[in-house]
């Protein structure tokens, strides 16, 4: 019985067979692979699995700790799969009964894009070059895309390159002359057939800070002001100081001061201004990489202090018998300390002890200033000053001078103007000291270019009251003034006037435009006279016929030939009286010279035809009522209808006669 058992049991003992054959496999980097392998045999076979090592013959077996599990019906297990887990796989199945059985797998991993890091910070300097790289792996093909907010594709400064690498790409993205605007996150998207991934590149601008803004002036004293601002864009590098530069808004090339501020600073107090002055201010702010461009300069002023300096140039002139004319400069720039709102004028007789009398004068257009003190007791001195003021008070007085009027009597100073100008030639008109004999009053006028000298011009007491200065310049600026002159006393100086002469280019333009009406005019009245002399031709010519006629008809009666003989002798070309005839009655042949001879005189020898020939300027009235023959139609045939009447009437005469 135990015999024929064992002999049974070692029937049933059989050999590893495949119940599942293992198969190749693809997997996505980073996913989970399971390889089925299953076998039957008796006793049971054992599974195991190996990696085949490429480099060499042997292969290791496959634990069960890690990544990579056989579960325990024979199925291979790899968690996670990394690239280097593709490869071949062999399923070994034994239960000692022969030899086992093996077969092999190929596991192949496919990569998507994969970056090192996925993220990086980049700084590139304004104005230079960066590149922006993307290193990616992965399966082929693999497609990048960049991107970032607000970019401009179309802009040329960027470029890019893909240079292809063993295992992924290379994409660069290279910016030409980086600007502020290229700062910010840039994303960088790798795709292929099994997966996507983004990179993000974070580029910073280094560049010189912006310019300070909301520039603010405060706290404005005589001497002293603040300046404010806000904290400007530091160009992603630490501001290190700020530089206030200031200076006198006189009008002229600025003086230029700068003073340096501490980078913790949004202020700064500007010391030793003046009083009563604009100044304009502006902020730059500096740090490692260059200074920023100006801020909006700000202007400002000073409060005004009373001036601090008197008029300058202080003269006085006689200007008749009660009369001075007062003239000065305002006080140095320097000294104004504020806007001049006019002056102040005292005056007091000569060695008086009296305090001075003043008398507001008000501001003139320019530097020099001039008034007429009136008033006066004549042939007196008098002790002149003069001070300024400004809103914030009276400036001290200028050093007095003496001026004295004038006796009755003697010469004030012309009252000139200018009456007309030309290109080259002023003329003048001047009124004052009408009770002076005219032979003895004499004048003397000065002028001068602008930016010429001074000169002189004796006017003869020929000309006691105008005069036409020429010889000048086109189109320039003079200053005059005159003095009038008698014996050995001279009056003071009229007031300066300055005038303009005339633009030639504008003189010849308008002259030439009158020249034109005055030709147009020529030619009517031309046309006219030209008319009337045909009108008045035309009737002397009627009338010498109708007298002729008349006179021919009632001589020849009287003599006792008949008109028809007379009809009948040919015409020639000079008559003689008839021998016979012992009467004082001449008669002349009226057909080769008429009674009347109205002889024209020939036209200038400047002419070449007689005048009523000659041609007119064709105008559209010209044509309209002129013949052919120069002639009014109108006129021609009232005058060939007069002639006709009068021919008319003589022959009515004559048959009367006859009757």
């Amino acid at each position: 019985m135990i015999a024929g058992a064992r002999s049974s049991a070692n029937w049933n003992i059989t050999r590893p067979e495949w119940n599942i054959l293992p198969d190749d496999a693809e997997v996505v980097y980073g996913s989970d692979l399971k390889i089925d392998c299953a076998a039957t045999g008796i006793p049971p076979p054992k599974l195991q699995w190996k990696k085949v090592s490429p480099e060499s013959s042997e292969s290791s077996l496959l634990g069960n700790g890690g990544r990579h599990r056989t579960l325990s019906n024979g199925s291979m297990v790899l968690l996670d799969v990394h690239s280097d887990d593709g490869g071949e796989y062999e399923c070994i199945a034994s239960n000692g009964i022969g030899e086992s059985i093996k077969k092999t797998v190929t596991v192949i991993v496919h990569v998507p894009p994969q970056f090192q890091e996925a993220y990086h910070l980049q700084k590139a300097r304004s104005g230079h070059s960066a590149v922006l790289r993307c290193d990616v792996t992965g399966d082929s093909p693999i497609k990048v895309k960049w991107t970032k907010e607000y970019m401009d594709n179309t802009d040329s400064r960027y470029k890019i390159q893909e240079p292809p690498l063993p295992n992924g790409l290379l994409s660069e993205l290279y910016i030409s002359r980086v600007l502020r605007k290229d700062a910010g996150i840039y994303a960088c998207s790798a795709t292929n057939s099994y997966g996507k991934q983004d990179k993000t590149i974070k580029l910073l601008v280094l560049e010189p800070p912006a310019s300070p803004s909301d520039i603010v002036i405060k706290e404005v004293e005589r001497t002293e002001a603040t300046v404010m601002w806000k904290t400007p864009y530091a160009g992603n590098s630490p501001i290190t100081r700020y530089v206030v530069q200031y200076w006198r808004d006189t009008g002229s090339t600025p003086k230029l001061e700068e003073e340096n501020v501490g980078s913790e600073k949004t202020s700064h107090q500007l010391r030793n201004l003046r009083p009563g002055t604009s100044y304009v201010v502006r902020v730059i702010a500096d740090n490692e990489f260059g200074s920023s461009t100006p801020s909006v300069p700000i202007r400002f002023y000073t409060a005004e202090d009373t001036p601090s300096g008197y008029p300058t140039d202080l003269t006085v002139f006689s200007n008749g018998v009660n009369e001075l004319i007062i003239r000065w400069k305002a006080p140095a720039p320097d000294q104004r300390n504020g806007a001049i709102q006019g002056y102040e004028l005292g005056y007091r007789e000569h060695y008086s002890m009296e305090p001075y009398t003043y008398r507001e004068a008000p501001l003139g257009p320019s530097i020099s200033q001039e008034y007429v003190l009136d008033n006066l007791k004549d042939d007196t001195e008098y002790e002149i000053v003069v001070r300024a003021y400004n809103r914030a008070g009276k400036g001290p007085t200028s050093m007095p001078v003496i001026g004295k009027t004038r006796e009755i009597g003697t010469l004030i100073a012309p009252n000139m103007w200018v009456e007309s100008t030309t290109a080259t030639s002023i003329s003048l008109r001047w009124s004052g000291n009408e009770e002076i004999k005219k032979g003895a009053l004499r004048h003397s006028l000065h002028y001068r270019a602008e930016g010429g000298k001074w000169q002189e011009k004796p006017i003869p007491s020929t000309y006691p009251d105008s005069y036409v200065l020429d010889d000048l310049e086109e189109n320039t600026l003079y200053y005059l003034y005159i003095q009038a002159m008698s014996g050995s006393d001279h009056s003071n100086p009229s007031l300066t006037v300055s005038v303009r002469t005339s633009d030639p280019s504008f003189e010849r333009s308008s002259m030439t435009q009158m020249q034109e009406v005055s030709h147009q005019t020529t030619l009517v009245i031309s046309l006219s006279v030209v008319i009337s002399c045909v009108v008045i031709v035309c009737v002397i010519a009627g009338a010498c016929v109708y007298v002729t006629r008349v006179t021919a008809r009632t001589g020849f009666k009287r003599d006792g030939h008949a008109l028809s003989d007379f009809a009948e002798q040919p015409s020639t070309s000079r008559s003689t009286p008839l021998s016979r005839h012992t009467s004082n009655f001449r008669y002349v042949d009226v057909n080769s010279r008429p009674l009347l001879w109205c002889s024209t005189p020939a036209p200038p020898n400047d002419y070449p035809s007689p005048y009523a020939t000659l041609p007119l300027r064709p105008t559209p009235m010209s044509k309209r009522w002129q013949s052919e023959d120069g002639m009014s139609p109108a006129i021609s045939e009232r005058s060939e209808s007069l002639i006709n009447q009068r021919v008319e009437i003589s022959e009515d005469k004559i048959s009367n006669n006859r009757e």
